[in-house]
């Protein structure tokens, strides 16, 4: 009778042995899919850094050419405004000579008459 009883536990311990080695295999293969799956997400990550990355680069340079022609367009107006400044200054110098000398000269005309 004891012989019976060891059996079963015999049995029940190979069965047990045998259920935490299918675990263990299972929780390998589950480490295993995790593993890759946690590579695959890093490579996404590093790859989407890499493209935003380029992104910004390729937008800062394209801001800085903006920027660039602006600037350029700004010191053309500036240029400008200045000559514009000093040709209006000219004709305001002109007008008033020749505004003096014509009152002058009606002046001189009014004398004689």
């Amino acid at each position: 009778m004891v012989e019976r009883r060891k059996m079963p536990v015999v049995n029940d311990m190979t069965a047990m042995i045998q259920a935490v080695g299918e675990l263990s295999g299972e929780t390998r293969a589950m480490h295993a899919s995790l593993s890759e799956s946690i590579k695959v997400i890093r490579d996404d990550i590093k790859r989407i850094e890499t493209s935003t990355n380029e992104n910004l680069l390729h937008m800062e340079n394209r801001i800085n050419t903006k920027v660039d022609s602006v600037s350029k367009r700004v010191s053309t107006l500036e240029a400008t405004d200045k000559s514009m400044g000093e040709k209006i200054t000219k004709v305001i110098t002109v007008t008033g000579l020749t505004s003096g000398a014509m009152v002058i000269a009606a002046v001189e005309l009014l004398k004689r008459l």
